[in-house]
């Protein structure tokens, strides 16, 4: 597990994810930072494709990370910790949350917007 530095915080939760085992490189990488009640940015717009996301806690609190509707979910985090993965992501939009409980009701949510490609 790699820590950050304070400096280094455009970053989310996203880890130990599969895409079936695509090895084509990402065509974008997406930094999300998670805190206790927030997630930064709470709206996010990718391309369709493969897509890495990569997560850092700046909270006091364990997060998770889950794209609903596509079984995409990053384990718990706890803070100060960096982590990332990659997912295969097809056109539409998406909501994103920490399925940790009381969470998502306290705003640790957001939309994932896939946009079509060609």
């Amino acid at each position: 597990m790699r820590r950050f530095a304070p400096l280094a915080l455009a970053v989310l939760a996203v880890a130990g994810c599969s895409d079936g085992g695509d090895d084509s490189p990402p065509v974008a990488s997406i930094d999300v930072v998670a805190g206790d009640d927030f997630f930064d940015p709470d709206r996010i717009t990718a391309p369709e494709g493969r897509v890495e996301f990569i997560a850092a806690n700046r909270g006091e609190e364990p997060h998770t990370f889950v794209i609903e509707g596509i079984g995409f979910k990053l384990r718990v985090f706890e803070p100060g910790e960096l982590d990332s993965g990659v997912v295969r992501l097809e056109p539409g939009e998406l909501a994103f949350y920490c399925d940790i409980e009381g969470h998502r009701e306290a705003g640790m949510e957001g939309v994932l917007v896939v946009e079509a490609q060609g």
